[in-house]
């Protein structure tokens, strides 16, 4: 997940580090830094899982 986390486009981040796949949610904040994001991997694994094929046949 490392890799893609620059096929998302820098919505959040923090410390300068793009968090890539994640969302908002008022509900969860906090006083700490961070908790009012949800991480939504679904369309990251999506398009790893269509990646691994295609790669694995390349070696």
């Amino acid at each position: 997940m490392e890799g893609l986390g620059e096929v998302w486009p820098v919505r959040s981040t923090i410390s300068g580090i793009n968090l890539g796949d994640v969302w908002l949610h008022s509900g969860l904040k906090t006083n700490n830094l961070g908790d009012e994001y949800i991480p939504f991997h679904k369309l990251s694994q999506c398009l790893t899982y269509s990646l691994l094929e295609p790669l694995q046949e390349l070696g």
